[in-house]
């Protein structure tokens, strides 16, 4: 059995500490360098929701894959590397996704092999179902009555 992805498309390469994730170009709008001390802390939703910060006249709000991966991230950097989904993202439209570091993106029928490669990571094709729906509902303050 092989361990590569088959596809005649374009893919965007990121890394996720060991993880390199893969996103299908179509459901990425941009991707953006966004400076830490823009991002505001949304402490009533799930740990994966980073927060959010205004881009182009819009709120984004901002979620780590990290907990999803079983990975680690850094969210103590200076400048985070935000990938933006657009309308084909499903739930996930208007969301951005932060990653370690952009790789590049590539096309071709045969997008990588881990037999190839002699990088120490995995990889993970990103799809909308990676985030479930009720990530963005709001949870409840521990000890307030309801």
């Amino acid at each position: 059995m092989s361990n590569s992805i088959t596809v005649d498309r374009r893919f965007i390469l990121t890394q996720v500490d060991r993880v390199t994730l893969v996103f299908p170009a179509h459901l990425v709008a941009e991707t953006l360098l966004v400076e830490r001390t823009r991002v505001l802390n949304l402490p009533f939703y799930d740990s994966a929701i980073a927060g959010c910060f205004h881009a182009g006249g819009k709120i984004v709000p901002l979620v780590s894959p990290a907990q999803f991966l079983g990975v680690q991230t850094n969210l103590m950097r200076e400048f985070l590397t935000v990938v933006c989904l657009g309308e084909s993202a499903e739930h996930l439209a208007g969301v951005g996704v932060l990653v370690d570091r952009l790789l590049g993106s590539r096309m071709g029928e045969k997008l990588f092999s881990m037999a190839d490669s002699d990088r120490p990571t995995q990889e993970q094709l990103f799809e909308p179902k990676l985030f479930p729906k009720e990530l963005f509902q709001p949870q409840r303050l521990h000890g307030l009555a309801a």
